[in-house]
């Protein structure tokens, strides 16, 4: 009798046992959640930070600091969801950005003297890439290019000097918002026609005559264009 009881009570004891460690792996299991949770919503302000744990950065924002390069190292911070880099003075970006492979967000506006080739080829290797900003980049040309960035969701170019935009803008057949707001936009490719899930496009302040704001019109019927 007294066996039968110690066993009972000793099962009972393991059964205790076993219920504790699985509730207390159940807690890591939320803290861990929690904590990648806490750290998409944390915003990194320089790099040495973002780089002292590289996998818990997701959105990185170097703005205003005169930047003329970035360091190979950014690209160890494989998480990046969201780069800030307007504000400063850069001309490329290095190879390594290819290895940011969940970047969706990408400012690189109030930089005069980006090489726009260079850095669309790079972006062009993005495949989570949906947002790019360029305002106020002092862009003249946009070129071919562009057409790499085929996940673009939204394309910001207000307040350039932009004429025109090459006819590989066809290839971003996912855009769902243009804007072109102040540039010199006097004429569209006929290609511009194809970007079928084009929801917004924005035109103001540019110098296109009414001919022209007919066409654009008429090539993109379920767009909404905002002259």
């Amino acid at each position: 009798m007294k066996k039968l009881i110690f066993l009972l009570l000793y099962g009972a004891f393991l059964g205790w046992g076993f219920a504790c460690k699985q509730s207390s792996n159940d807690e890591a299991i939320i803290t861990n959640t929690l904590s990648e949770q806490e750290s998409r919503k944390i915003t990194y302000f320089t790099l040495e930070e973002a780089l002292k744990s590289p996998q818990k950065v997701y959105k990185l924002s170097l703005t205003g600091n005169d930047l003329t390069a970035l360091p190979t190292s950014i690209g160890t911070l494989s998480n990046l969801e969201e780069l800030n880099l307007s504000g400063n003075q850069l001309r490329v970006l290095p190879q390594e950005i290819k290895k940011l492979k969940k970047l969706k967000k990408i400012y690189l506006g109030d930089n005069p003297n980006l090489d726009l080739a260079q850095i669309l080829a790079i972006l062009g290797h993005l495949p989570a890439l949906e947002y790019l900003n360029l305002y106020n980049a002092h862009l003249e040309d946009m070129p071919k290019e562009l057409g790499l960035l085929v996940h673009l969701k939204e394309l910001q170019l207000a307040n350039n000097q932009l004429k025109t935009l090459p006819m590989e803008v066809e290839h971003l057949q996912k855009l769902l918002v243009l804007n072109l707001n102040k540039n010199q936009i006097h004429e569209f490719p006929l290609s511009i026609k194809n970007l079928t899930q084009l929801k917004t496009i924005h035109l103001k302040d540019n110098p296109q005559n009414e001919i022209e704001q007919a066409r654009v019109t008429e090539l993109l019927p379920d767009a909404q264009v905002i002259f």
